[in-house]
């Protein structure tokens, strides 16, 4: 029809546009598996949803951290947040624990990172009982 708008404007958590359809590019496809994560049921302890924007926002916001570097992190970020989702599912807890693994070993000693690995990180390993 004409006159018709059915564009979709979707935010990611960091509140900036995602591109492509349903969040085509990587940032917006952690996002969309974030978001789709329940929330914590205890307001005073941060679940793995919450810990999952936490690493997210951290990585896609460390201004030190160079495209190509945050688009491997953000890949592992995005193997949690599906494990997260799937938490029977023994293949996609194997890859949970290798995204863990290669997040300690690849973040960089930023300040933004910092905080991430000594807190974020094995907050994230405790909910999946690694």
């Amino acid at each position: 029809m004409a006159g018709d708008d059915r564009r979709v404007n979707i935010k990611n958590i960091s509140n900036s546009p995602i591109s492509g359809v349903a969040g085509g590019d990587l940032s917006g496809q952690v996002s969309v598996a974030i978001n789709s994560l329940p929330n914590s049921d205890n307001l005073n302890q941060p679940g793995i949803k919450e810990l999952l924007v936490q690493l997210n926002d951290a990585i896609a916001t460390d201004p030190e951290l160079e495209q190509k570097q945050k688009q491997r992190l953000l890949t592992r970020v995005k193997r949690l947040a599906d494990a997260a989702a799937n938490p029977h599912d023994v293949a996609f807890q194997e890859r949970a624990e290798d995204a863990i693994s290669f997040l300690k070993a690849n973040l960089p000693a930023t300040a933004a990172s910092f905080t991430v690995g000594n807190n974020v990180l094995p907050a994230i390993a405790n909910c999946f009982g690694f």
